[in-house]
């Protein structure tokens, strides 16, 4: 039978690495809150964990990647909520972003200039019901069939941003508009990439031969670690573009479109590649003397898939970053008391699917609101998320919330967890 550790560990490597920051916000956000407000300086701090499944709950995965002991339970409970196609994804992230507004910009009004520094990671992870339950449990199960592993997707990603930009903003007919673009340099640390377009694995009758018939492709940098805070040397390069528009009519009405992540990283030519185009068949080993061992062993390890593969050292390779595409709608209806809100998003390049939440925001006074939504998508299905805003003195608000609500109320059968955290001040 095959190690069903070593298949299933290629899969999830460095799956819950992204998971090592502790407090975060939801997602990046460039909407200057003092639009109305006559500032010179803004300075916005967020912080976002997240990790959301549509399938494997909180408990598998956070003992996963503890290096806990998994439980026979634990991995049936987590294989009777498997579905066709199993989805997983984590983000972390930390950003400062700067803005400053002169009174005038080569003797124009409403500019701003901004500033903005990053450190990002992000994962998604797609996968058969079939490669979960041959990686954890074995091939004994698919005696005589044909196990299904494909589609199977893999992505991780690390790099820290650096960016520079410009904004925009006017009235006209007592709206308000605010319009903005960055630049940014992208400083790459890791990525990995696993692609299977096809992985049927038949086990014949009591395991008398194993055969595999693969098509896909690997990538990744190269392993050495860099822990520096800025690696030297770094692994990749490459530059991305956030463009955001705002518009708050003097009816209440609030209208936000935004593209961010719009770009790549090139990783450099010590990165490897492994491309599978193969039918591989495994008959078990024949060793005619026990005394006497000689090299079948090695010679079925270079018989093996790794080998078979067409593997390129010293090739570089691109990757696309996932980019966000949201709209999001919000009107007072009952001034400084409710708001009803809508997003839409939704990510390119990556597993995630169409999300689309409705909700609330409460004033509860001036200085203290909080958030509601109910969502529906993403990398998993119904998600919750509720954020309170504190002003404290005349010139700083802090945030707090989760867009897992779901998995601090019920943690152990949740799909799902979060937690962000976000301090603006302007003056």
């Amino acid at each position: 039978m095959i190690n069903k550790k070593n298949l299933f560990q290629i899969a999830l490597i460095g799956v819950f690495i992204v998971l090592q920051t502790r407090v975060g916000k939801s997602q990046i956000s460039f909407f200057n809150d003092s639009l109305n407000k006559s500032k010179g300086f803004g300075l916005d701090l967020w912080s976002n964990v997240t990790a959301k499944s549509n399938a494997f709950p909180n408990h598998f995965y956070t003992t996963f990647y503890q290096g806990g002991y998994l439980t026979d339970e634990t991995k049936r409970k987590a294989a009777d909520k498997l579905q066709e196609l199993n989805r997983f994804g984590a983000d972390a992230d930390f950003n400062l972003l700067y803005r400053y507004s002169p009174d005038t910009l080569l003797g124009k009004t409403g500019w701003s200039y901004t500033m903005r520094v990053a450190e990002r990671r992000h994962l998604n992870l797609e996968m058969t019901g079939d490669f979960f339950n041959m990686g954890f449990f074995g091939n004994a199960m698919f005696e005589n069939k044909i196990a299904k592993l494909a589609a199977f997707q893999l992505d991780f990603i690390s790099y820290q941003q650096i960016g520079l930009g410009l904004e925009k903003k006017l009235k006209l007919n007592d709206n308000l508009h605010q319009w903005g673009v960055m630049a940014n340099f992208l400083n790459g640390r890791n990525a990995q990439r696993a692609i299977l377009n096809k992985a049927d694995l038949f086990t014949a009758t009591d395991g008398a031969f194993i055969e595999l018939d693969i098509n896909g492709s690997y990538n990744r940098t190269d392993s050495i670690k860099n822990r520096q805070l800025i690696p030297n040397p770094a692994k990749g390069a490459g530059f991305s573009f956030d463009l955001y528009y705002q518009l708050i009519t003097k009816d209440k009405h609030k209208l936000q479109v935004s593209v961010m992540d719009l770009g790549y990283i090139n990783w450099k030519n010590n990165a490897i590649a492994y491309n599978y185009d193969t039918l591989f068949r495994f008959e078990g080993i024949q060793i005619p003397n026990l005394l006497e061992l000689n090299d079948s062993l090695v010679r079925l390890s270079q018989d093996s898939i790794v080998n078979r593969a067409q593997k390129s050292n010293n090739k570089s390779f691109k990757t696309v970053l996932p980019t966000w595409l949201q709209l999001s709608y919000s009107h007072q209806l009952i001034p400084q008391k409710l708001a009803l809100n809508a997003i839409v998003r939704y990510r390119l390049n990556d597993i995630y699917l169409p999300f689309l939440a409705v909700g609330a925001t409460y004033f509860y006074n001036s200085n203290t609101h909080a958030i509601f939504h109910l969502g529906y998508g993403g990398y998993g299905n119904f998600n919750y998320c509720l954020m309170v805003q504190q002003r404290i003195g005349k010139n700083i608000t802090l945030g707090l919330g989760t867009n897992q609500l779901e998995g601090m109320l019920m943690p152990k059968k949740a799909n799902g967890q979060s937690i962000f955290i976000s301090l603006k001040s302007w003056f």
